[in-house]
């Protein structure tokens, strides 16, 4: 019984940050140009995400290894956050030789593999192709459960950029999560949630208020007769557990 409340408990605090923490991937694409600098065409290039408050939260980009020193507000941002010039998860290399077009991502956790609250998050581009200050952008963008698409204007440096969050879950649509290979899916349309990817030994689904509303040895499972509300999928094989959110409505 003590065992059952725990797991409730836990339940219940994993969906009261479910409307703060919407897990989602930031999509964005840039083509550089030169500041005129006197190592042109070479280039040194670092993307970051920083909070509402300048905060910073993890670095995107850094092709800058030996010459990093000259992305003076990258070094700044980290530095502040007690990890200079930290790349956790980050797309890196050595200087550039040349100008282009190249994308990256964001998970929507920081440096330390934690997923932030939802917000106003500002992406920091910064540029040189001397030593010194070069080319700074920076893009504000909301993490939600929203899908949100941008193409700023373009900047000294940065071009025909574009940005996009899109959230696992939206209004109207379904949740696909895949962690450690199993796959939880859910069809909004038939009200329908499969499980793949591993042997199901249980299959649990609590709604909002961590009450558990069914179980099941079944990876197949329809929610039609259901309350359309957000609810958590926790799977269970003959070793681990995964716990996943949808959003039937």
């Amino acid at each position: 019984m003590i065992h059952k409340l725990i797991v409730l408990v836990i339940v219940i605090a994993s969906i009261s940050e479910v409307s703060a923490q919407t897990s989602g991937t930031l999509q964005v694409t840039t083509t550089t140009k030169g500041t005129g600098g006197n190592y042109a065409p070479k280039n040194i290039v670092a993307i970051w995400v920083e909070n509402e408050n300048g905060q910073f939260v993890k670095t995107l980009v850094a092709y800058a290894n030996a010459r990093k020193t000259y992305l003076y507000t990258w070094k700044a941002a980290t530095t502040n956050a007690g990890s200079m010039y930290n790349i956790v998860d980050a797309v890196t290399g050595a200087t550039r030789n040349s100008h282009g077009t190249f994308s990256c991502s964001w998970n929507g956790t920081d440096y330390k593999g934690v997923e932030v609250s939802d917000g106003t998050y500002k992406l920091r581009f910064e540029l040189t192709d001397k030593h010194s200050t070069g080319n700074l952008a920076s893009y504000t963008f909301t993490k939600g459960n929203a899908l949100q698409e941008l193409s700023p204007a373009d900047v000294p440096s940065f071009t025909s950029t574009t940005l996009k969050w899109e959230p696992v879950f939206r209004a109207g649509f379904g949740e696909l999560s895949q962690r450690g290979g199993v796959e939880v899916s859910f069809d909004p349309t038939s009200g329908q949630l499969s499980v793949s990817g591993v042997k199901v030994r249980k299959l649990e689904i609590f709604n909002f208020a961590g009450q558990s509303v069914r179980i099941s040895s079944s990876p197949v499972s329809n929610l039609n007769t259901l309350p359309d509300e957000i609810y958590i999928i926790v799977v269970k094989t003959d070793t681990k557990t995964f716990s996943s959110k949808i959003l039937k409505m």
